[in-house]
């Protein structure tokens, strides 16, 4: 098993695509490594590290390379970037459930080093394998079936190198190896995939799929040239306080048209978050949601606060997959994943604009019909109000303290900054000290606004957003202010919190 790399030689060799090329390079034939060379845009004869010890020719080898490069990085670089390491396995079955095949071309807007590339090659080298098409035209096949963007060059070369690799490995055994000669390179675009002459570049290639897991980036710490660009050419389908990964989703949508498929990594907000419903709403009436599938339980991003979910959009006429539980982390990527089957029009039905939802057992979504059959709707006997959320990098440290600190602060859940330590568990609440200066004025004049302090006095329910299922506590003496992954649930009559 492959382990994390010395830090004397990342001291000596801070460049991890040196050591990526030395082991893709191995014991291959000299036009091989002129052309992974070329691949990585060095030049033949450049001096390599040495292979460590326990380090092969093999996928676990590349996935080091890969979740080194990305923590190699300082922290703030990586947190503007929105990156995060995708393991192997989700990259699969994120292809799996999106039906990737060789028909068509694989496109990844923000590839990083190009797992999903990579994953898409190898599906593609080995299905043409066993079909008994000749080595030479599977190799060019590889290069022509995917197509990667990135805006960090090193992630790009590492990624044109691991997709060239997979090229040349559908020339293993052959004798003459001259077509590296006439083979384009990877085609790994260093470049900003949502900059208009960017995806126009992209819409010319007819992708048929789109795939990946888009930038993690939230609003409160998206430089604002950015967040007025990005607006600029969105308009109104980027609403409120956006996280970054939204602009890919919409991105994706128009780059395989009706008929594609999109397949995406991404967090757990797009289901309930406020900026993302008009999103949700427009997957829901077109008939676009195919599958949902909630990771959140696996420890995807090792400690990495987001929860994420696998999103198939596509012609989905009627109802979406909705998968629930799934295998450990390492058993992902085997086959496509069984869920109930949710109708769109339930979802219409439970809410406007809708939220999306996974479900445990096949028999919930004909019981939650017939409850929206006979129950009124939620807006009609309470109202679910967001809540204290902090968009400006530092302010939140500002105004957020442990009780000893602030002792005339009132009570907050949420003051943790590690999303996964809840404080509202089911049926009771286990409160970590932290108090909140509510200065909503003060606030608001920086830029911040903070919900009425009315909506936190009052009897309410707090919801967790943080849990599989719903967990919920009732505040009927109105103490707590909360954090926005806690929204509250106010009855249009007090007395029903008491009930």
């Amino acid at each position: 098993m492959c382990g994390v790399l010395p830090a004397r030689m990342l001291e000596a060799h801070n460049d991890l695509l040196h050591l990526a090329l030395a082991l893709a390079c191995g014991r291959r034939a000299p036009p091989v490594v002129a052309w992974l060379h070329r691949c990585a845009g060095i030049p033949e004869g450049s001096p390599l590290p040495p292979i460590p010890a326990g380090f092969e020719d093999d996928e676990r080898a590349v996935d080091v390379v890969l979740e080194q490069m990305w923590r190699s990085r300082p922290r703030e670089e990586r947190t503007l970037l929105g990156q995060v390491f995708t393991p192997r396995p989700v990259a699969r079955q994120v292809l799996l459930e999106a039906g990737v095949r060789p028909e068509g071309r694989v496109v990844d807007p923000a590839c990083g080093g190009g797992i999903f590339l990579v994953e898409a090659a190898a599906q593609l080298r080995q299905t043409l394998v066993a079909d008994g098409v000749a080595p030479e035209r599977i190799a060019r096949a590889v290069i022509d079936h995917v197509v990667g963007v990135d805006v960090d060059t090193a992630a790009c070369r590492l990624a044109r190198l691991l997709v060239g690799l997979e090229a040349a490995r559908a020339l293993d055994g052959l004798d003459d190896l001259s077509v590296l000669d006439q083979l384009p390179e990877p085609h790994v675009l260093q470049a900003d995939a949502t900059d208009p002459l960017t995806q126009e570049r992209l819409l010319q290639l007819e992708p048929r799929w789109v795939v990946g897991n888009p930038p993690y980036l939230e609003a409160k710490r998206m430089p604002k040239d950015l967040r007025r660009r990005l607006r600029e050419r969105y308009g109104h389908r980027l609403e409120g306080a956006f996280d970054y990964y939204m602009v890919f989703v919409w991105l994706a949508l128009e780059l395989v048209g009706e008929g594609g498929r999109v397949g995406l990594v991404l967090p757990n907000k797009v289901q309930v978050a406020r900026y993302a419903a008009s999103l949700r709403a427009h997957l829901v009436l077109t008939e676009q949601l195919v599958a949902l599938i909630d990771l959140s339980e696996l420890d995807v991003f090792k400690q990495v606060g987001v929860y994420p979910v696998i999103v198939i959009l596509g012609p989905s006429p009627g109802s979406f997959r909705a998968c629930f539980r799934q295998p450990a982390l390492d058993e992902l990527g085997q086959a496509p994943l069984g869920g109930a089957t949710v109708s769109l029009e339930l979802v219409r039905a439970l809410m406007e604009p809708p939220v999306w939802f996974t479900l445990p057992d096949g028999a919930l979504p004909g019981l939650l019909a017939r409850l929206v059959a006979q129950l009124p709707r939620l807006e009609e006997v309470a109202q679910v109000r967001s809540t204290c959320s902090f968009h400006k990098r530092g302010l939140r440290e500002q105004y957020i303290h442990p009780g000893p600190q602030l002792p005339d602060g009132l009570p907050y859940l949420g003051g943790q900054s590690y999303a996964r330590r809840n404080e509202v568990r089911p049926y009771q609440v286990d409160w970590q000290g932290f108090r909140i200066h509510y200065a909503a004025e003060e606030l608001r004049s920086r830029g911040n606004s903070l919900p009425p302090l009315e909506i936190f006095t009052r009897p309410k329910i707090v919801i967790c957003q943080h849990a599989r299922s719903l967990v919920a506590w009732c505040d009927v003496e109105g103490r707590f202010v909360t954090k926005d992954v806690f929204p509250v649930v106010l009855p249009h009559v007090d007395t029903a919190c008491a009930a």
